[in-house]
């Protein structure tokens, strides 16, 4: 099968324009020429029914004129009053030859007929006479007007189109003569012509022309464009700091460009983390390692006795099992953040869970003889997990602890707020600084870079993972030297209603 090049975008905002374009001038050509044509029929019209008009009145004048000059003669009322066909004919030849070069019947051909349809009088001798169709009378004797195109012999052999207006005129309520008014139609065929040859030489003009300019526009709007392509092309994980220079219009090829920043600034992040997240990985497993190693060359150098030998494989144990720890941690995490898993629906009242937990860590708090008090306003009920929300809790607790120094004080409070189930849970450690709290999820981040206290910095990413699985959200809080204050929100049962 043939492949067709690729298109580019430029050129299809150029063919879709040109061809809208060119439809609409064409439609446009279209209607200008037919109601350019109609309205040059009309005025046609209007002119034979304005002439009509008068010719009837000159007529009527014309003959009351006779009739005056005849009674100054002394001819009897009665005979001025009869008209006869030959009276008829003789008036209507009069009439006109004194209005032949009336300017009012310039290109006007006026003709006059009788009731029989027989012509009695024209303005202008034509190389051959036109007669009344038999349709045309039968119509006018009927009192009706007619219009009509009939083709005239101007010279011998040449055809003139003409538009003929045949009407009647009543003297008494009865039909007395018939006047047909007609008018060459060459110079509206002409003018049609040349609008026609305007059209037809304007139009392709007019479609290379908006192709130009479209071709012009394009590469105007579209600049911005490629100034983006071009930069995008210089980005690279070694170089994510370039950013895309906005225009200083504010229209959608902007909204690109910061949107295009904004994926920048998430990219940047997201390698930062990456990064800072193979550092802390890395150290998290050299360290046991490192230990391991050491032992192990240390025990190897000499014939050990068997309690030392069995120090040195518990020794290394211990460390595979805090290396096995942040590996299970890190899987944890990322099957929560992945959604791989499926939470079960157990109904798990807080008040309680919580108050099991406390129970669980008083050994470790007092051994630091710290005072753990536990509030319970509401025993909320919530469908969750019960084992992650257990790791959630026993998370924040176990930190809680380690975190406070010897004879401080921890508080848990369970209750309910703005229809959610709050757990809270504050100790009087050292506190977080301001710079350090939006990184307090991060993975393996830690407020305190003391490396003998235990812990992967796993933790609050776990909780904060586990929480929002759950729909809900953890808050933190803290003030140096003051301590620390973490609350979890979670929705609450439909049974507790």
């Amino acid at each position: 099968m043939k492949k067709f090049l690729p298109v580019s975008f430029r050129a299809r905002i150029i063919m879709l324009y040109t061809i809208i374009f060119s439809l609409t001038l064409i439609i446009f050509g279209f209607y200008l020429y037919k109601d350019f044509g109609r309205r040059l029929n009309r005025n046609v019209e209007d002119l034979l029914v304005s002439r009509a008009d008068s010719v009837v009145d000159s007529i009527e004048s014309f003959w009351e004129k006779e009739k005056m000059d005849a009674a100054a003669k002394g001819i009897k009322l009665d005979e001025i009053h009869k008209l006869d066909e030959a009276q008829f004919a003789l008036m209507a030849q009069n009439w006109v030859n004194k209005r032949s070069k009336d300017p009012l019947l310039f290109n006007i051909v006026v003709t006059i007929f009788d009731r029989q349809g027989k012509e009695v009088a024209s303005t202008k001798t034509l190389v051959r006479s036109i007669p009344l169709r038999n349709d045309i009378l039968a119509t006018v004797l009927r009192g009706q007007s007619r219009l009509d195109d009939l083709e005239v012999e101007m010279t011998r052999g040449r055809l003139a189109p003409f538009r003929a207006l045949t009407f009647p005129v009543m003297i008494d309520d009865k039909i007395s003569y018939l006047v047909r008014v007609m008018t060459p139609l060459s110079a509206l065929h002409s003018t049609m012509r040349e609008l026609r040859l305007i059209l037809f030489l304007i139009l392709p003009l007019a479609i290379i022309f908006s192709g130009l300019s479209a071709w012009f526009l394009a590469g105007i709007t579209l600049r911005p464009v490629k100034k983006i392509i071009n930069t995008a092309r210089l980005i690279g994980a070694e170089n994510l700091k370039a950013r895309i220079a906005l225009p200083e219009s504010h229209d959608e090829i902007r909204l690109l460009a910061e949107t295009f920043n904004e994926m920048l600034d998430r990219l940047e992040k997201t390698f930062s983390s990456q990064r800072e997240f193979i550092e802390d990985f890395s150290h998290e497993i050299k360290t046991p390692l490192a230990i391991i190693k050491g032992e192990l060359e240390v025990t190897l150098k000499k014939i050990r006795s068997v309690k030392e030998y069995e120090t040195t494989l518990h020794s290394s144990l211990e460390e595979i099992d805090r290396i096995i720890k942040v590996v299970d941690d890190l899987l944890t995490l990322a099957r929560l953040e992945a959604r791989d898993f499926i939470l079960s629906s157990d109904s798990v009242k807080l008040a309680e869970l919580v108050q099991e937990l406390v129970k669980e860590v008083e050994i470790l708090a007092r051994r630091k003889n710290l005072r753990v008090d536990f509030e319970k306003t509401f025993n909320p009920q919530v469908s969750g997990d019960r084992d992650k929300l257990k790791k959630v809790f026993l998370n924040l607790l176990d930190n809680a602890i380690k975190f406070t120094p010897a004879g401080g004080r921890i508080g848990i409070a369970v209750g309910v707020e703005s229809n959610l189930a709050k757990v809270q849970i504050a100790d009087t450690g050292p506190g977080i600084s301001p710079e350090q709290l939006p990184r307090i999820f991060d993975r393996f981040y830690r407020a305190t870079k003391d490396d003998s206290l235990p812990g992967s910095g796993l933790g609050l990413s776990i909780v904060k993972a586990i929480v929002e699985a759950h729909r809900g959200k953890v808050d933190v809080e803290s003030k140096p030297g003051q301590g620390s204050v973490f609350t979890v929100y979670l929705p609450l049962s439909s049974s507790n209603y």
